[in-house]
């Protein structure tokens, strides 16, 4: 089993990955078998394709003999061989933490915000959305954002470079985000090992009591992609409603899978833009949202009930090959 690791738009060691794959091939192996980490990008967006096309196009190897495991379950090819596999240890973890016991209850006092966003390592969408929010709603945002330029983990994910060379980022956009990297990192917990993993993705749940929305960045934005994890599990564990950055089509997917949004308290269209137009029409609801009162947001609280509790009690059910059954194999 090959091991690949990506990030959005990157194959981290890809000379290493092409000589891995390359050996596989020559020595017979059939198939060769490409891991993608129990993660979901869209191989056509990420390059994993054009990457496999090319060793198989210089040396006459047949793409079939290629098997791909991937979390995405919206992928499909031709020509290699596509299994898919829910990353269920993060849905696993989700129902421990429940089973444990956790607090879900909103506390409405003076110092209750309006936005939770909590980032691990960064990206290019996850910096604009981040940097706008630490630049102008601060006051109403508890977020963590632990990329440290200065260490070695995060430097590969640190997207400044992707967000400068994007003609629709405003220069006011670029200094956001250098503002944000030069304070970063922030965090909720002084001890963080890295990459966190499942045993530490829910070690934040005590903090959702202290606001209303999350503001939810997932991995993988471009392509074609269906693939959820704990930064979706987490909110609906916690009754909190969400808004998502992620790829085109992400909630209608969700609504597939039986769970509920909320279209009725803010426009959801922003989930059927490219990933690249998501931030700009989210910063419109952020903006509205952010002029209400406290005792106006309990009331919407409250009025959402419904959909929270349902969510939870659809989280709590799921099974892995439910995500078969929806979207096939």
């Amino acid at each position: 089993m090959i091991k690949l690791q990506i990030s959005e738009g990157k194959i981290f060691g890809k000379d290493q990955a092409l000589i891995q794959i390359i050996q596989a091939l020559i020595n017979g192996v059939d198939p060769v078998q490409i891991d993608l980490n129990g993660e979901g990008p869209c191989c056509e967006s990420n390059g994993i394709y054009a990457l496999l096309d090319e060793i198989c196009c210089t040396f006459n190897f047949p793409k079939k003999q290629i098997e791909i495991h991937t979390a995405n379950f919206l992928e499909s090819h031709s020509e290699y061989c596509i299994i898919k596999q829910h990353q269920n240890y993060e849905l696993a973890a989700a129902m421990q933490a429940s089973r444990q016991g956790i607090n879900t209850k909103k506390i409405f006092d003076n110092n209750f915000l309006h936005f939770g966003h909590f980032i691990g390592h960064g990206n290019k969408s996850r910096l604009h959305l981040a940097s706008y929010l630490w630049s102008n709603h601060s006051t109403q945002t508890l977020q963590s954002y632990h990329c440290d330029v200065h260490e070695p983990y995060h430097r590969e994910f640190v997207g400044l470079e992707d967000l400068m060379f994007d003609a629709s980022i405003s220069q006011e956009q670029i200094k956001w985000a250098f503002d944000l990297l030069s304070h970063a990192p922030l965090k909720l917990e002084s001890t963080v090992c890295y990459p966190i993993g499942p045993d530490q993705t829910f070690n934040i749940t005590g903090y959702y009591s202290k606001f209303f929305l999350e503001l939810v960045s997932l991995t993988f934005t471009s392509g074609c992609t269906f693939y959820i994890d704990e930064k979706i599990w987490r909110p609906v564990l916690m009754r909190t409603p969400f808004m998502v950055q992620g790829p085109a089509g992400l909630i209608l997917n969700l609504q597939k899978m039986g769970f509920r949004t909320f279209d009725r308290w803010w426009d959801e269209g922003y989930s059927e833009d490219p990933a690249d137009c998501q931030v700009a029409a989210m910063i419109d609801n952020i903006k509205r949202l952010s002029r209400l009162s406290t005792l106006e947001l309990k009331s919407m609280y409250s009025d959402m009930s419904v959909v929270l509790d349902h969510n939870l009690h659809r989280l709590l059910e799921l099974k892995e090959t439910d995500f078969t059954k929806v979207f096939g194999q």
